[in-house]
């Protein structure tokens, strides 16, 4: 008898592998965004997986339920898209742009959405998950526990956007606000991230925009409240400084390792486990943990690093 759960996990890997990223090695992606801050901490994207998916070195293959986790992602953003149509806020959506810098690399991205709210445009982001640490880190907040985990914010017991999150929506406000605002006439400021704790069915809305200081664009956000009168009020979130150009600087020192064509070293510890996995998240998910652990934290010489990715078999 078949399995009408094996043929639709098939399905979605096979698409999906279909659908995989064209790999360019001067372009870079929003997604991939990292800041590094004054104290040594990281947050975002590990230099290294950005280095390795760049040089299409082979890791861990993404599993049907990975896919499936990206399916409902999809679905709830096909859903709020249609609730826009019907509200008559809608613009555009998976508006895809591109612009360059230093010198020859650039930045390509997809806002998810863009709707018209108070008589201005306003870029919208829509992330799902579960669980209670997503609960308590990014809807709820929390409250009176002690050892909440957010890097980017001064009061981690606050509830707050996840940090490469705000990496991704503050390089889609730079370009709107310095390349799209002069070239095309685009007056777009103000972005809008939807979280939806899917197990509980619980939303929580944040405003993020930049603020210039100086010569640098700093990221700034405040969460958007409803109450049962309907009214509205924000939440100022207590952000450690996070500016946009120091972001597009570790896309660019990245690229000079690949130019060099020497692995950087781990951002993250994967050596640190509890329970049999790693402490961090970033590592726990991340398809070249195994890789790491047999190659170390330090620099390494590229040369050597795909033989052992195919010895390792991808796993």
């Amino acid at each position: 008898m078949t399995s009408l759960v094996k043929l639709t996990d098939q399905l979605l890997v096979f698409n999906n592998q279909l659908n995989m990223r064209y790999v360019d090695l001067n372009v870079y992606y929003p997604t991939q965004a990292s800041y590094k801050f004054p104290d040594g901490t990281i947050i975002g994207k590990c230099a290294r997986s950005v280095w390795l998916e760049k040089m299409e070195v082979p890791g861990a293959a993404f599993d049907a339920r990975t896919f499936r986790i990206f399916d409902f992602g999809n679905i709830f953003e096909l859903h709020e898209i249609d609730n826009y149509k019907k509200l008559g806020i809608y613009v555009a959506d998976h508006v895809k742009f591109g612009f360059p810098f230093a010198n020859e690399l650039v930045i390509s991205g997809e806002v998810d959405t863009i709707v018209k709210v108070d008589g201005k445009l306003v870029g919208v982001e829509m992330k799902t998950s579960y669980g209670n640490s997503f609960m308590h880190q990014h809807i709820t907040g929390y409250k009176r526990r002690r050892n909440a985990v957010q890097p980017h914010t001064v009061n981690p017991l606050q509830s707050a956007p996840k940090a490469e999150h705000l990496l991704q929506a503050g390089i889609y406000l730079y370009f709107f606000q310095n390349i799209a605002n002069k070239k095309y006439g685009i007056n777009l400021d103000e972005f809008r991230f939807i979280y939806m704790a899917r197990d509980m069915l619980i939303a929580a809305e944040y405003v993020l925009t930049l603020e210039k200081v100086g010569n640098m664009h700093r990221i700034n956000v405040s969460k958007l409240y409803s109450t049962y009168d309907e009214s509205e009020y924000e939440e100022v979130i207590m952000l450690k400084d996070i500016f946009i150009e120091p972001v597009l600087d570790r896309f660019a020192e990245i690229h000079n390792y690949v130019k060099a064509n020497v692995v950087p070293p781990a951002d993250y510890d994967f050596s640190a486990k509890e329970n049999g996995k790693s402490e961090d998240w970033q590592c726990e998910y991340c398809k070249y943990k195994h890789l790491c652990e047999v190659i170390g934290k330090g620099e390494v010489n590229g040369k050597d690093v795909y033989d052992i990715a195919e010895q390792l078999g991808g796993v």
